[in-house]
């Protein structure tokens, strides 16, 4: 069975200038409690992002991710947008797999299946690079009734034998006006 999600995406991606106090920002209250439903919840993220030898999907401004979340292997297509200031907004469509191998035929009856088919053409999506991270998350509702999704993510990007430090904040709008993630 296939599960569809699409909408457009706004979040703001903040990195940590000391990403050695990340615990202690995710551990303290400064996840605030003012405003806040639900309790801090802690997840380990792995994910795997695709693209063609050629990088196809990079020219094309789209990415495909694979990852694991409740049980079940979820593909992502984020597509255009834009971004500034650590403010980004984009299409983002989520389809359940059967199993961890991307697929681009559970995304062709979505507004993005045949841009993405498109972009892919006849090349195999082979993995670019993996994520692993802890997220410490909390939803918080805004004074004008938005739901905003702060999360603090720490762990790493590897791709071949190298790799790089993650250690941001995230605050994505799950419901309600785009401005309320700059309030």
């Amino acid at each position: 069975r296939i599960i569809l999600v699409s909408y457009i995406e706004t979040e703001l991606k903040l990195k940590l200038l000391e990403p050695e106090n990340w615990k202690q920002m995710a551990e303290t209250e400064l996840l605030p409690v003012t405003g806040s439903v639900g309790t801090v919840k802690r997840d380990f993220l792995e994910s795997q992002y695709y693209d063609t030898s050629s990088r196809r999907l990079q020219k094309a401004q789209m990415a495909y991710r694979i990852r694991m979340e409740d049980g079940r292997w979820l593909a992502t297509v984020k597509a255009g947008g834009s971004s500034a200031g650590g403010l980004h907004r984009r299409e983002e469509y989520t389809a359940v797999l059967t199993e961890q191998e991307p697929s681009v035929s559970v995304f062709l009856s979505t507004p993005v299946g045949e841009r993405l088919q498109k972009a892919i053409g006849q090349e195999l999506l082979s993995t670019l690079f993996v994520t692993r991270f802890s997220r410490y998350k909390r939803d918080i509702e805004t004074e004008d009734g938005s739901c905003i999704e702060l999360a603090i993510d720490h762990g790493e990007i590897i791709s071949g034998d190298q790799s790089e430090p993650i250690s941001e904040v995230e605050l994505e709008l799950k419901a309600g006006h785009p401005c309320a993630v700059l309030a």
